[in-house]
């Protein structure tokens, strides 16, 4: 798209937003997946999150929780060199391309392809893992999402429970489709999780 931002001007403006207090009291929301090539259970998940979204080495891309940066580590060294992640854990600034930082408080000017939510949806308002505070609704990051992707962009959840069925239903109510390849469930999780793909009106 022609408004874009190269690459170095757009990690300026990512490593300059303003990172958000740090609250002890909040859990760390993304969950150890092992190994840097995220192979659990025999199952590589960056080779299958490339295969369902197929993004171009160009593509800006969010992983939303993504603490010690091991996803967009790994997708920097297959080329994609626009990844980027956040976390509220402070962690987070030990690693590149990364920031403690909710969401919301993104720079209105950063806008990406794909944002990638990995089992942390019940962190939000509402959700088991909810330790109040300025945690964002469900509706309120969806609307903040909104904000922050491009027109034909793609959201990507890997999630299950009450939280993801609210979530999709507000995605769709703004007017996002459901482009998931049926049946597509995650072999590799137990409880029903299973990748969604929503796709942002052009």
């Amino acid at each position: 798209m022609n408004d874009r931002m190269d690459s170095q001007e757009f990690f300026d403006i990512f490593k300059n937003s303003v990172p958000v207090p740090y609250d002890q009291s909040w859990p760390t929301i993304y969950p150890s997946m092992g190994t840097i090539g995220f192979v659990d259970a025999g199952v590589d998940f960056v080779s299958v999150f490339l295969e369902l979204l197929d993004p171009n080495k160009e593509d800006y891309i969010l992983d939303i929780g993504s603490l010690t940066n091991q996803f967009i580590r790994v997708l920097h060294t297959k080329g994609y060199s626009n990844a980027y992640g956040i976390d509220v854990d402070e962690a987070a600034e030990n690693f590149d391309y990364s920031r403690c930082i909710q969401f919301r408080d993104l720079t209105t000017e950063l806008k990406f392809d794909i944002i990638f939510f990995n089992k942390i949806l019940d962190f939000f308002e509402g959700g088991m893992g909810d330790r109040g505070g300025s945690i964002p609704s469900l509706e309120m990051l969806a609307k903040k999402m909104n904000e922050h992707l491009y027109p034909g962009g793609k959201i990507n959840i890997n999630d299950c429970g009450d939280n993801l069925c609210d979530f999709l239903k507000t995605l769709e109510g703004i007017g996002y489709k459901d482009v998931s390849f049926p049946p597509l469930d995650a072999p590799w999780y137990r409880g029903g999780e299973r990748y969604h793909i929503f796709q942002k009106p052009d």
